[in-house]
C-alpha cells in the first residue's frame, strides 16, 4: 500500500506539473534575459533562440541582455539583484554556477542561495583536438607521444580558469606529462596557433573544433562527453578510453533569481521543455553543434548544479588552480 501511495503520488505530481498553468497575469511586460557573456557565437545563438521562442508563446518581448566580464560574475551578479517578480530571467552554466565558485576566493552571489534552476537547455561537449601535423593519432600514442617529450607539448585555453584551461590541467596531471599552459583571451587565436602548430593540442567545444576536425585542418582525439556525439561519432569518448574523470560536460540553462513565486519558476520549466520537443526547435539548434539536453524538472536541475559544482570544487582543489 505504501508503494501504491509513493507512485501515485509521483504520477499525480508529474500530471500537475506537466499541464502547469500560467500564474495570473504573467507575464504582463516584456521579460529581460541576462546572457553573462559577449554577443556573438553558439551562447548567444542559443540565447536568442530560446528568447524568440518564449516571445512568440507567451506574447510579451523576451529581450536579450549581453553583461559580460570577470568570468560571466558581473552578468551571474545581475541575475541575482534583480527584483524576484519572474521578469528577469538569465543563462546558467557550468562554467559561472559549478566552476567559478571553486574559482574565486568571494563572489557577489551565493549559487545555491541566490538563485532558482528553471530548465536545463544543452549540453556543451569538448574535443581534445591536435596539431595535423603532430605524430599521435589516437589516445594511446598521444599519452606515449607526450611522455617520451617532456616540456614539448603546449596546450591552448581561452584563460585561465575556463573549462578547457582545467580538462588540460586535469589531462597534464592524469597522464603524469610535462606540458605546457599557454593561455589566451579568447578561443579564435587558440585555435588560429593550434592549426598553424604554435600549440600542439587544446581541449575545444565541439561547435570550435567539429568543422575543423572534419574538414582535416586538426586531428580529434577523444571527446570529453557521456557518450560519443553526433556530430563526431567516431571519436571515442575519454571515459572509453579508461579516462573516468572526464565526464563533466559543459551545460547552459535557464535560471532567475531566488524568491521567484514556484508557480512561475514551474509555469516557465513546462513552457521551456514544451519548446524544447519541437522538431523546429531542435532543427535551428542543430547547426550551433550544441546537444539538447533532457528536460529536468527546477528541483532535478538544482540537484544536478549541486553534484556538478561539488565534483568541479574537488577537481579544482587538486589541480592547485590558483582561486582569483
Amino acid at each position: 500500500m505504501r508503494h501504491f501511495v509513493f507512485v501515485t503520488a509521483l504520477a499525480l505530481g508529474a500530471v500537475s506539473s506537466s499541464f502547469a498553468q500560467a500564474p495570473a497575469g504573467y507575464p504582463s511586460k516584456p521579460v529581460r534575459l541576462i546572457a553573462p557573456f559577449a554577443a556573438g557565437g553558439a551562447t548567444d545563438v542559443l540565447t536568442r533562440l530560446i528568447s524568440a521562442e518564449l516571445q512568440q508563446d507567451l506574447k510579451q518581448p523576451f529581450v536579450v541582455e549581453n553583461r559580460a566580464g570577470a568570468g560571466g560574475n558581473i552578468g551571474m551578479e545581475s541575475i541575482a539583484r534583480a527584483a524576484p517578480d519572474g521578469y528577469t530571467l538569465g543563462i546558467g552554466a557550468g562554467a559561472t554556477m559549478s566552476i567559478n565558485p571553486a574559482l574565486y576566493k568571494s563572489l557577489p552571489f551565493d549559487v545555491a542561495r541566490d538563485f532558482a534552476p528553471v530548465q536545463v537547455l544543452v549540453r556543451v561537449q569538448h574535443v581534445l583536438a591536435v596539431n595535423k601535423d603532430l605524430p599521435p593519432g589516437n589516445m594511446a600514442e598521444l599519452i606515449a607521444y607526450a611522455k617520451a617529450n617532456p616540456g614539448k607539448l603546449s596546450f591552448g585555453s581561452p584563460g585561465t580558469g575556463t573549462t578547457s584551461h582545467l580538462y588540460g590541467e586535469l589531462f597534464r596531471r592524469t597522464i603524469g606529462a610535462d606540458m605546457t599552459h599557454v593561455p589566451y583571451k579568447g578561443g579564435n587565436q587558440v585555435r588560429a596557433d593550434l592549426i598553424s602548430g604554435v600549440l600542439q593540442l587544446s581541449f575545444s567545444t565541439l561547435v570550435d573544433s567539429k568543422q575543423l576536425i572534419q574538414s582535416g585542418q586538426l586531428k580529434g582525439i577523444a571527446t570529453v562527453a557521456q557518450r560519443r556525439v553526433s556530430g563526431l561519432p567516431n571519436l571515442p569518448t575519454f571515459v572509453e578510453l579508461g579516462l573516468t574523470r572526464f565526464d563533466s560536460e559543459n551545460w547552459f540553462g535557464i535560471i532567475t533569481g531566488a524568491g521567484v513565486p514556484r508557480d512561475i519558476v514551474l509555469f516557465l520549466n513546462r513552457r521551456i521543455a514544451d519548446i524544447q520537443a519541437r522538431p523546429e526547435y531542435r532543427a535551428r539548434l542543430a547547426p550551433t553543434g550544441l546537444e539538447p539536453s533532457q528536460p529536468q524538472t527546477p528541483d532535478e536541475f538544482a540537484q544536478f548544479i549541486a553534484a556538478d559544482a561539488k565534483k568541479w570544487e574537488v577537481i579544482v582543489k587538486e589541480l592547485g588552480v590558483q582561486p582569483f
